[in-house]
């Protein structure tokens, strides 16, 4: 199914504050769609050389003389330090890019495939499973790329104890009185949800799959392109500019609060505190896109071990 777009309806379509797949027939359709209902951010021949632009979506190219190497990597970062938690420290300047990210992505894959949160992604990607069906049905009645729900992962973890009234893909009140669901704890109701937010969201950033994940959690990429609009810049914006772009916003309020309150521990407390919301959106796609290649590949192996077995099997992702 193609992504059916409807111009969003008046009133609140954004989540309040708080993929690493090939560039596939859906996604294209998913960005094709939004641009040719007009979203206006940037000029239309540029929307189309930004559909061959999602690097940062992409699967890396893999040489086996290099995979151990890799592996090693994967594990110290996992031990070590994250990234974005060294990119937010008080006492040196926030310099975040495409290299950090990626790192980011790494760090996060090891700590679901293997780490202190593995036991807690086993049980979310089962949970999930058993209610694919209906959500893989709501996501594609709005033409949304499927693997667009994933994001529930990184939100709740499928932990019916962290639901609240705000369910597995943690819908804000404000979003689920603005798409009529009533029960966004019911997964079926949040995934309906949450595919008409990520509809209306498609047209506000352009179908641009990676800010459309960074909208669903907040709303810093909507500054951002608002930013890169009125600059005029000849070229699609991607994921390298809009952590350059944070960057540079986290590094003017650490300016202004040193400025305000020296290098105390009162300021590094205001810091902390005023940047958390911001960390929180510029980390969430990491999570996301470390969640794909994570679920793609144990998919991928399910489906191989059932074709063995003359099984059928259909991935969710």
């Amino acid at each position: 199914m193609g992504f059916s777009f409807e111009k969003p309806a008046s009133g609140p379509a954004r989540k309040n504050e708080s993929s690493d797949s090939d560039f596939d027939p859906e996604r294209r359709k998913f960005i094709l769609t939004a641009l040719t209902a007009g979203a206006g951010y940037l000029a239309l021949p540029k929307m189309l050389r930004a559909l061959g632009d999602e690097k940062d979506g992409q699967e890396e190219s893999y040489d086996p003389q290099d995979a151990e190497h890799r592996h090693a990597s994967s594990e110290r970062h996992a031990k070590g330090r994250n990234p974005f938690e060294h990119g937010f420290a008080f006492d040196k300047e926030t310099n975040i890019g495409e290299a950090e990210y990626r790192e980011a992505v790494r760090y996060w894959k090891t700590r679901y495939e293997k780490g202190d949160l593995a036991e807690s992604f086993d049980s979310a990607v089962g949970t999930m499973r058993a209610y694919w069906d209906g959500v893989r049905e709501a996501f594609e009645r709005k033409g949304v790329p499927t693997e667009f729900a994933l994001v529930s992962i990184p939100e709740s973890f499928w932990n019916d104890k962290t639901w609240g009234t705000d369910g597995p893909f943690q819908l804000s009140k404000e979003n689920a009185e603005h798409y009529g669901i009533k029960h966004p704890e019911n997964p079926y109701d949040g995934a309906r949800g949450a595919a008409a937010l990520f509809a209306d969201i498609g047209y506000e950033v352009g179908g641009r799959e990676s800010f459309a994940i960074l909208k669903y959690n907040g709303s810093f990429v909507g500054k951002f392109l608002e930013s890169w609009h009125e600059r005029h810049i000849n070229r699609p914006p991607g994921i390298d500019d809009f952590y350059r772009y944070m960057s540079k916003e986290v590094n003017g309020i650490r300016h202004r609060i040193r400025r305000e309150q020296g290098n105390t521990e009162q300021a590094r407390t205001a810091f902390k505190e005023e940047t958390s919301g911001m960390r929180i959106n510029m980390e969430y796609l990491p999570k996301y896109r470390a969640t794909v290649k994570l679920v793609r590949e144990r998919e991928k192996e399910r489906a191989e071990k059932n074709r063995q077995h003359g099984n059928e099997y259909i991935a969710m992702v």
